[in-house]
């Protein structure tokens, strides 16, 4: 049977804690590779414990609309931010931390779309 829907593309990323995360640099485009006008629209981008969880440490991203008409903007989780991020003690059967992330658009009609979730392992700082 079939499957539509729209969650995004799943991409894992990986931290080192008290380090930035970035900027990485997307460039939106149509099926017919024409750029997405992101003029209007806004974009966030947030790491959590759990995805439900409100009540744990939230990171947001530091998102910059470098071209909006262009479709390009670049996104980076700050390293004053990923520092807060706990990182388990590590070893072969566990290491770092693994929290959830993700990336999406509000546009300029209030649609929200997602563009990208998934895992963001955090590895320890070392001091």
């Amino acid at each position: 049977m079939p499957t539509i829907g729209s969650k995004g593309a799943e991409l894992d990323i990986v931290i080192r804690q008290g380090a930035t995360f970035g900027p990485m640099t997307c460039t939106l485009t149509n099926p017919d590779t024409t750029p997405v006008n992101l003029t209007g629209s806004t974009i966030s981008a947030q790491i959590r414990k759990f995805p439900s969880d409100n009540t744990s440490l939230g990171i947001a991203g530091v998102i910059v609309l470098t071209n909006a008409s262009g479709g390009i903007f670049t996104w980076q989780f700050d390293a004053a931010d990923t520092a807060d991020l706990l990182a388990d003690d590590e070893s072969e059967e566990a290491p770092g931390s693994i929290y959830q992330y993700d990336l999406e658009i509000t546009d300029s009609s209030g649609r929200i779309i997602p563009l990208l979730y998934g895992k963001a392992k955090v590895f320890r700082d070392v001091v």
